[in-house]
């Protein structure tokens, strides 16, 4: 019952707020994070600034999410039906969701060993990556399905109606959080047309 995809509750939250904002940002976030011992341009440490409120928004609405789900077992039912019918429909499509689950926990577990060699947790946090991003493809995949759309769209009515009613808060961190990915993807477009200005001069 608790074998939840990985990025499944990222996933879910991302519905709720109607847009990709969890599940982008991360690699929005890689895409946009400086190298070692580079110093921030003023955009970036602006784009982080803002990362940082999102990530904070994000982490109050995972909150009242969870709570809502704590506390009810019907919604429970609905995720687990819904996370059955994504696993079934990769599974048809000749993906292996269970073991790639399986792997990460493993993966996750081992990542806890404070006494690793670096060289060897850092082997195993690139695979870690590899096979949670061959997983999220996956689902990527299957929500282009009909079946998997409708069910997504019931589950994420309900869960919102639901969180709204556990704290009225909902639909105002939601609208913040959309708001600030805006304007994270505004400074980001900025960014790349200052990039674009300046590549002919860089050599």
């Amino acid at each position: 019952m608790n074998t939840v995809l990985p990025s499944f509750r990222n996933l879910l939250t991302a519905a709720v707020l109607a847009c990709g904002v969890l599940f982008t940002l991360p690699a929005a976030a890689q895409q946009a994070a400086p190298g070692p011992g580079a110093n921030p341009s003023p955009q970036l440490q602006k784009f982080m600034q803002k990362r940082a409120e999102l990530q904070k928004l994000q982490e109050q609405l995972v909150q009242i999410q969870k709570k809502t789900l704590d506390k009810n077992p019907e919604l429970q039912k609905q995720q687990q039906s819904f996370h059955d019918l994504m696993i079934s429909k990769m599974k048809a499509k000749g993906h292996t969701p269970e073991k790639e689950i399986a792997r990460l926990k493993t993966l996750e577990a081992s990542l806890q060993d404070k006494n690793i060699d670096p060289q060897k947790r850092n082997e195993l946090i690139q695979e870690y990556r590899d096979t949670n991003m061959n997983l999220q493809k996956a689902q990527q995949e299957v929500l282009q399905d009909t079946e998997v759309q409708q069910a997504r769209q019931s589950l994420v009515k309900a869960v919102l109606v639901a969180m709204h009613n556990e704290d009225p808060m909902t639909e105002k961190l939601i609208s913040q959080a959309k708001q600030t990915q805006e304007e994270m993807m505004e400074i980001r477009r900025q960014a790349m047309q200052s990039q674009a200005g300046a590549s002919p001069q860089a050599h």
